[in-house]
């Protein structure tokens, strides 16, 4: 952090520009939030990038090519629940997934449905589908 305040300062100081205390400690604190914030985003992109690997193998192996979300749920038990879905959801939107709902209605278990995104006219989206590139 200090090297790309340092940076941010010299680079400044060579434009002419000095800043104050206060105003360094405000672009320091600046820095430092944007760097958290993709170091936020980058551990997202791989949680998500793994979830989609791992649902690929998962539908290759699978006679119907559909993944049980619950089963795919169990491979990430270090991600929370809601999270898990905002996941899917994104990867979904991304056109890289098809969620779809559970055609047995509420035959199984809360605890499967709670990984589960919700889904249209109060249906779980349970299943995922591979999309392929052309589609």
């Amino acid at each position: 952090m200090a090297n790309d305040t340092d940076g941010l300062v010299l680079a400044l100081a060579i434009d002419g520009l000095t800043l104050g205390d206060d105003q360094l400690r405000a672009v320091g604190s600046s820095l430092l939030a944007l760097v958290r914030y993709h170091h936020r985003k980058m551990i997202q992109m791989n949680q998500q990038v793994a979830i989609y690997n791992t649902a690929k193998a998962l539908a290759v192996e699978s006679s119907i090519g559909l993944v049980w979300v619950p089963s795919l749920a169990q491979n990430f038990p270090e991600i929370a629940p809601r999270e898990f879905q905002d996941h899917l959801l994104q990867l979904d939107r991304s056109d890289l997934i098809e969620l779809r709902p559970d055609s047995r209605g509420d035959s199984w278990r809360a605890n499967d449905a709670a990984c589960c995104p919700p889904g249209p006219m109060g249906s779980v989206l349970s299943w995922l589908r591979i999309c392929e590139p052309n589609e």
